[in-house]
C-alpha cells in the first residue's frame, strides 16, 4: 500500500480522482489530502506520483520513497544541474 500526501493546492483535485477501487483517503488539518492506494507495479505508480512534482510526498513504504521516487527525482534534477 502506498501512502501519498498531497499539498492543499492539489488536494481539491486528487480527492476526486480514483486511482484504485480499494483506495482510501483522508483530509488533513493543513488542507492536504492523504491517499492510501494498493499497487503491484511501482513503475506505473512512479509515473503517477512524479506528475505531481513538489505537491506530493510519498510517506510510505520506505522503499518506494527512497529507492524509486528519490532516485528518479535526483536523476531528473541532475539533468538540469
Amino acid at each position: 500500500m502506498a501512502v501519498l500526501k498531497f499539498s492543499a493546492e492539489r488536494a481539491r483535485w486528487v480527492r476526486r480522482e480514483q486511482w484504485h477501487p480499494q483506495q482510501e483517503g483522508r483530509d488533513e488539518a493543513d488542507g492536504g489530502y492523504v491517499l492510501s492506494v494498493p499497487y503491484s507495479d511501482d513503475r506505473e505508480l512512479l509515473g503517477d506520483v512524479l506528475r505531481f512534482g513538489e505537491d506530493v510526498e510519498v510517506v510510505g513504504p520506505g522503499e518506494l520513497r527512497t529507492t524509486r521516487v528519490q532516485r528518479a527525482l535526483l536523476a531528473s534534477a541532475a539533468r538540469y544541474a
